[in-house]
């Protein structure tokens, strides 16, 4: 589907499902109306799941005035390019073939030892 024609809910089932990578943190856009609540809501629509009517309760504003700053900051983050579409991985046969060869075979855990002391007269002791 062409991302310019998803709708607020397309957009947001493609970003929770990693479809479209999300920018964290998510910028804000000084040019735009109200631009320190405009970033919120797109972040909390987007990633959290509220919902316009949820949002407007908050911010104290209308449901059509919160789907206008999420559809606003998803333009302008397009124009800009902070939201990418996600392609998905081709597997192949061989590399499907390589994964269950290393999912068989026993990986050692390298060993970690504990910090050697430093002596108190020593540059790098610190106390």
């Amino acid at each position: 589907m062409d991302r310019t024609r998803r709708t607020l809910k397309q957009f947001r089932e493609a970003i929770q499902s990693n479809q479209v990578a999300f920018p964290q943190p998510a910028p804000k856009f000084a040019c735009q109306c109200r631009p320190e609540i405009q970033w919120r809501a797109a972040e909390l629509f987007l990633i959290h799941g509220w919902t316009c009517s949820r949002l407007a309760a908050r911010y104290g504003v209308t449901r059509g005035r919160i789907w206008w700053f999420v559809r606003s900051w998803l333009d302008r983050a397009m124009a800009l390019g902070y939201l990418q579409d996600i392609r998905p991985v081709e597997i192949t046969a061989a590399s499907a073939n390589h994964k269950g060869a290393l999912a068989g075979a026993a990986m050692p855990l390298p060993s970690q030892l504990p910090p050697a002391a430093v002596a108190a007269n020593h540059p790098l002791h610190v106390g």
